[in-house]
């Protein structure tokens, strides 16, 4: 008898300790698969995405500016009343055609250096448009790993709740026989026909409740509302604690990136502010011709090959500006070197929180591992007190409001331990993206 008890409580404990299983049919979905989905379906990655690619077009906009213009002209000009003969280059009253043509090219030789340091704030501000964009994907990941575990949280509570109905209706069922043996009295059967309409009313509730979550984990994920979907059985891990990492590993969270390429944005913006007081050099060349005819008499001078070849001109030119005097530059280079100032101590910032926010996290995660290995011993405790009080119930050693305590005390700690699991999931999460700046495995989706 002894043997077969302690068999029974090393099943029930084996039953407490398994994975959650899906309680549906249908098609499950690991965090990771949820996070990918979102990542390529979210509409603000999608708009991420659009201002890294303008970023680009920019940066290839500020390549143009080494490469000399290249520009061609076609006029026509149809004259009529006093005007000047080209023939004669004398005023009379005659119908003309004119028509001219150009091509010239310019180049600026020498603009302080705004140039190149206009296409080094572009390539930068390229790099900072992608890391938006790692970052916006990270944000929109992140948030779907909290509905994920929401939603995986409601399914479990729901199969909880489920099981807990389903005990309260066996308790019953036995109530009631041994109250017709004359074992249990009236009362005892009362109390638990009111312990299992509490349990279904539960059941039912948190039922709705992880129709719900899923509703707004699908929202989340930009997936099809009417698409067959649910969380799937979450992997347990060890728990181990890595190595705390240094502020250079921290750099490589989206955050950071964007506040060190913020700085450095702003210098070159002072500089090219600087090259403004600086003096410019273009140069530039060009060739035309044109070609006249006499509309009153429906006579050109000559064919039009022959003036095409003798009305042909060259040019070249060079400019050279000197700014001497210009209150607003001198005002917008002390804004620009303001702005630096600004962007360092955000910078310094950033790296604060970010280093605090680490060092929290890896804190959360050594508790809550602490509070997982003491609600399992809770919940193994609970079991073996709900199976021996049963027994006690079944001999009329205890009354029915003390088995449903009991049977409550163990819900609550099953409760208990399955958000304390999740909990410790979504921290150490956390804590590796400060550490590693990658919050999703990308296995179930290819990066943009």
């Amino acid at each position: 008898m002894k043997k077969k008890r302690t068999t029974r409580l090393l099943l029930l404990m084996g039953m407490c300790a398994m994975p959650c299983l899906p309680a549906t049919a249908q098609e499950a979905w690991s965090m990771d698969r949820c996070m990918n989905y979102a990542v390529q379906h979210a509409h603000r990655v999608q708009k991420s995405r659009i201002d890294a690619e303008n970023a680009e077009l920019v940066a290839e906009r500020a390549r143009g500016a080494f490469i000399p213009s290249l520009n061609a002209g076609v006029g026509g000009q149809l004259s009529w009343g006093r005007n000047v003969d080209p023939e004669t280059n004398t005023y009379n009253t005659i119908t003309t055609l004119n028509n001219s043509y150009q091509l010239s090219t310019g180049l600026t030789v020498w603009d302080g250096m705004q140039s190149i340091h206009s296409l080094k704030q572009a390539r930068l501000q390229m790099k900072q448009s992608r890391n938006a964009l790692q970052e916006s994907r990270d944000q929109v990941a992140i948030e779907t790993m909290q509905r994920f575990i929401e939603a995986f949280y409601a399914a479990e509570s729901a199969r909880l709740a489920a099981l807990k109905e389903e005990d309260s209706r066996r308790m019953l069922q036995k109530t009631r026989r041994m109250e017709e043996l004359g074992e249990k009295s009236m009362p005892d059967v009362a109390q638990m026909e009111a312990q299992m309409a509490n349990d279904a009313y539960e059941a039912v509730r948190q039922q709705n409740l992880a129709q719900k979550t899923l509703g707004a984990l699908k929202q989340m994920m930009n997936f099809p509302a009417d698409g067959e979907m649910m969380p799937a059985m979450m992997q347990q891990d060890t728990c181990v604690m890595q190595p705390e990492a240094t502020g250079g590993e921290l750099f490589q969270v989206p955050a950071l990136v964007s506040a060190r390429n913020n700085v450095e944005l702003q210098k070159y913006n002072y500089r090219i502010t600087r090259g403004r007081l600086s003096p410019s050099l273009s140069i530039g060349a060009g060739i035309g011709t044109s070609y006249y005819r006499n509309m009153t008499s429906g006579m050109a001078v000559s064919r039009f090959g022959k003036q095409w070849k003798d009305n042909m001109g060259e040019y070249v030119n060079a400019s050279l500006s000197l700014p001497l005097f210009n209150l607003g530059t001198h005002k917008d280079i002390r804004r620009a070197r303001n702005q630096i100032r600004m962007a360092e101590i955000g910078l310094q910032e950033t790296l604060y929180n970010t280093r605090e926010a680490h060092r929290q996290a890896r804190r959360d995660v050594e508790g809550s591992r602490k509070e997982l290995l003491l609600m399992r011993r809770k919940v193994e405790s609970d079991s073996i007190a709900h199976h021996l009080n049963c027994r006690r119930f079944e001999e009329g050693l205890l009354s029915a409001l003390d088995l449903q305590t009991s049977a409550q005390s163990l819900h609550q700690s099953r409760i208990r331990l399955l958000q304390v699991s999740l909990t410790l999931a979504m921290q150490r999460r956390v804590a590796a993206y400060y550490e590693t700046g990658q919050i999703y495995n990308e296995a179930y989706g290819q990066k943009d």
